[in-house]
């Protein structure tokens, strides 16, 4: 019986694991995008579209790479590769075969894209870097432009993606916008999550931000402040830091946090379509 229960073992063991092939689009041109031309040309930075397409147009490796790898929108976040990696533009026009394919599973097809395309392979690594730990002034509390809801804007846009109806005003309740007109900022949203919110703050302050608020749900939220770091003279305008405490009832403490890494191993000039 030992000698069953041992081979047993080793049969299991032996036993190999057949991995799930990768997601990946039915059909998808790759192209170097055409000189610009001063017109103001529309960029897509590689976008999940209605009836199963993933777009980007004068958009870079690094754009896409970000876009099909969300959560690294530092420049620190995405280290190594060629420089063309960072000034080449690309347009990207690519279709699954499911036009109703989820968000999530446009971003793994992109993913492969890009791996067979570009050759691109990756290494994520995790290091500590200086960053904010966003939390409540008051615990419990927020303030007067954080609201909270119970739509999930997230759902509601993942749904306009796989061609579901929508309700107009549901779309129009989960507009995600972030704005400059002078000196004044204005960032709004629907229906989102405070883990969300951190990384919409990331790229204004410059630093990584974590959401420690414990704060669970969905929020409508409106932040207006000032381009520049000091509040502005004879304007109500104040920092984003002002901003946050006064508006939302948030602070950002200076913190060394977490960060992810993806490390550009190799990559190729795309094969001409």
């Amino acid at each position: 019986m030992r000698t069953l229960g041992l081979l047993v073992t080793i049969a299991l063991l032996g036993i190999p694991a057949f991995a799930q092939a990768p997601l990946e689009f039915d059909a998808a041109s790759v192209k170097p995008s055409a000189p610009d031309d001063g017109n103001a040309n529309v960029k897509f930075l590689g976008n999940p579209l209605p009836g199963g397409r993933w777009n980007a147009r004068y958009a870079t490796l690094l754009e896409m790479i970000r876009s099909a790898y969300p959560g690294h929108s530092l420049p620190s976040q995405i280290v190594g590769g060629p420089d063309w990696l960072r000034t080449m533009q690309f347009d990207v026009s690519a279709r699954a075969s499911n036009e109703k394919a989820s968000r999530e599973e446009l971003t793994a097809m992109a993913k492969t894209l890009l791996a067979d395309r570009f050759k691109l392979a990756l290494r994520v690594q995790t290091q500590q870097a200086p960053g904010y730990a966003m939390e409540l002034v008051r615990p419990g509390l927020v303030g007067p432009a954080a609201q909270a809801v119970t739509l999930d804007c997230e759902r509601i846009r993942a749904a306009g993606i796989t061609g579901e109806q929508v309700a107009a005003s549901s779309r129009s309740a989960c507009v995600t916008s972030i704005g400059q007109m002078g000196p004044e900022w204005r960032l709004q949203a629907g229906g989102i999550e405070m883990s969300r919110l951190a990384q919409l703050l990331t790229p204004r302050v410059g630093s990584p931000v974590h959401d420690a608020t414990g704060l669970k749900g969905f929020f409508n939220i409106k932040l207006e402040y000032s381009s520049d770091t000091a509040a502005q003279p004879g304007t109500e305008l104040v920092s984003i830091f002002t901003a946050l405490r006064e508006q939302l009832g948030l602070r950002l403490e200076r913190r060394v946090i977490p960060i992810e890494v993806l490390v550009v191993e190799r990559a190729e000039l795309p094969a001409p379509d």
